[in-house]
């Protein structure tokens, strides 16, 4: 049913009347010393893929994850944390803009890409709290180079790490393979035209000596010297750290594939790649401890998207799915600071929450220029906040979805990547469905469609939802911006009703 458009002017006007002029004004004057900021990321993992939820039904083997499950007994584990969308690129591109990326023309993977326009984090780290800011490992962003010559990076846009604001850069446009990534030659195969051409970049230099091993390795090898640098020169540092694992290509060590006697040749590398993974996470763990700055630094891991391969635990669906198994995402945290000891949140949360929480944590006082959507989940880390009172809305693959921290309401349409799906699950296409999120019992999350007896809550959702995506497209047709922009095609983005 169409909603009255009086009610949906109603409340586009008082939105834009409330509208917040962003300024960044600078530290605020009672701020602490700003801790170092590494965000870990894999890259297609589910919550099943770890070990410290036990829940892995694709294999008799445990899934070793001695250094994440360390993380998550030591710090902060968020049970509800959402990667901002089923597939890699929009997920990254709300990490270091807190906004989702239908504001700025990223559809899919492998399209479109960052606007110089959007204010990031690296960039405001720099140059209001004096910190040095690195990447390493996938990118996904845009392509590396102004031609369109190669392969995958065809489809999107330039848009290098350094044009992002960070300092230095060690990254990959798309995904290579998990182990020994460019064949036994170690190097990526000279380009053609049309070919899939996709060498490391160090600070925009194509990178050409050879690279062996394990990936993760490869990328960590690189990220704690850059740290290392800031620590001697008393900056903070931001270090974005995008591991390939579990993505694939998949390959892993003779070793680490042994230690999964009872997977297949395919789960011996899926999970070999983890355990590798793993280590490089533990070594980092080490290093910041030598260093004596573990108290003072946030350390993230979560992952971009849900599994292809793996296990998503209790939720249903996988990658490129708005269902909780594409979304749904391994998230812990260590800060000692200010998380002491142990604990655990049911706080809803997502990667969009990057930006605004970096700033706060930094002490940096600003009035926020642009429709945000995150927040700062400071209050929630100091244990000052349980519950979120704003929803999060997502868009992908022709399926839209609100959440708040009670509900989820989604929509699947005619053709939609999860169409079939859904129907498996005895769901109708093309109605806003409602899911309870309150449930204790993880395995019975999605499986009742309750939206028949909560209509109203189900009206709610969904005329937010279209003030949302009206905002999203305002700010793709650059709305947010100071200086006049034109969008290089439509927005792509779905009413409620469409």
């Amino acid at each position: 049913m169409k909603k009255p458009l009086f009610i949906l002017g109603l409340v586009v006007i008082a939105g834009i009347s409330n509208a917040q002029i962003i300024k960044i004004l600078g530290r605020k004057p009672n701020a602490s010393t700003a801790p170092n900021i590494i965000m870990m990321m894999a890259d297609d993992m589910g919550p099943g893929d770890v070990g410290y939820y036990g829940w892995n039904d694709k294999m008799e083997d445990p899934v070793l994850t001695p250094h994440l499950d360390a993380m998550a007994s030591s710090g902060l584990r968020f049970d509800r944390f959402y990667a901002q969308s089923p597939v890699c690129s929009p997920t990254r591109g709300s990490c270091i803009s807190g906004r989702h990326a239908f504001r700025y023309g990223i559809w899919e993977a492998n399209q479109g890409g960052g606007r110089v326009e959007e204010i990031t984090l690296p960039d405001v780290l720099k140059k209001h709290a004096g910190y040095t800011t690195g990447h390493f490992g996938k990118w996904h962003l845009g392509r590396m180079v102004p031609h369109q010559d190669w392969g995958q990076a065809t489809r999107m846009d330039h848009y290098t790490p350094g044009m992002a604001g960070f300092d230095e850069w060690f990254s990959v446009t798309h995904s290579v393979k998990t182990y020994d990534p460019y064949g036994p030659a170690g190097v990526d195969d000279p380009p053609e035209m049309d070919s899939d051409y996709n060498p490391y970049y160090h600070n925009g230099v194509e990178y050409t000596d050879p690279l062996f091993g394990d990936t993760s390795e490869i990328i960590m090898d690189r990220a704690i010297p850059f740290m290392d640098r800031a620590v001697s020169q008393g900056k903070p540092f931001m270090a974005c750290i995008w591991f390939h694992t579990p993505h694939k290509d998949l390959d892993a060590s003779a070793a680490d594939q042994a230690l999964y006697p009872s997977g297949s040749d395919g789960e011996k590398k899926y999970y070999g790649s983890i355990t590798a993974m793993d280590r490089q996470i533990g070594r980092l763990r080490t290093w910041l401890r030598a260093k004596g700055i573990e108290n003072n630094t946030i350390l993230w891991f979560t992952t971009d998207n849900g599994q292809t391969t793996g296990s998503s635990g209790p939720y249903l669906a996988s990658k490129r799915h708005l269902f909780d198994g594409g979304i749904r995402v391994p998230t812990v945290l260590e800060w000692p600071a200010k998380v002491p000891a142990n604990r655990t949140t049911g706080f809803l949360a997502s990667t969009s929450d990057y930006f605004l929480t970096h700033l706060d944590a930094a002490g940096i006082d600003y009035v926020d220029p642009h429709p945000r959507d995150g927040i700062s989940l400071v209050p929630c880390i100091e244990g000052a906040m349980s519950a979120r009172a704003n929803s999060i809305a997502f868009q992908s693959h022709d399926t839209s979805v609100i959440m708040s921290q009670a509900f989820k309401a989604m929509k699947v349409r005619p053709g939609a990547y999860s169409d079939g799906f859904t129907e498996r699950q005895g769901f109708p296409i093309d109605e806003w469905l409602l899911f309870d999120m309150t449930l204790t019992n993880q395995y019975l999350i999605e499986r009742e469609n309750i939206s028949a007896g909560n209509a109203t809550v189900l009206f709610s959702l969904t005329t937010e939802y279209d003030l949302w995506n009206l905002s999203c497209s305002n700010s793709y047709h650059g709305a947010d911006y100071d200086a006049p922009f034109t969008a290089s095609g439509d927005y792509k983005g779905l009413a409620s009703d469409d």
